[in-house]
């Protein structure tokens, strides 16, 4: 498995998300932000968020609300 940065800037732009791949999402990416150089603090819509999240299969959710973490795969 490998990793790379960016989900938050990918989400907050609406750049397509690689098919069949593994994700993990913070929840307070909708209000924190999240630091993504050289972009700086990305800010991701709450409404974005859920219909990521809507059109993927969700393997792992962890975390008190409002400060949860998510694995998701995208179909």
């Amino acid at each position: 498995m490998n990793g790379s940065r960016g989900l938050p800037y990918d989400l907050r732009e609406g750049i397509a998300l690689n098919e069949s791949a593994f994700f993990v999402l913070d929840i307070d990416w909708s209000t924190s932000g999240a630091q993504e150089f050289p972009f700086g603090v990305v800010i991701v819509e709450t409404a974005t968020m859920e219909a990521t999240l809507e059109e993927s299969n969700v393997f792992y959710v962890g975390g008190s609300v409002g400060d949860q973490i998510v694995g998701f795969r995208t179909k």
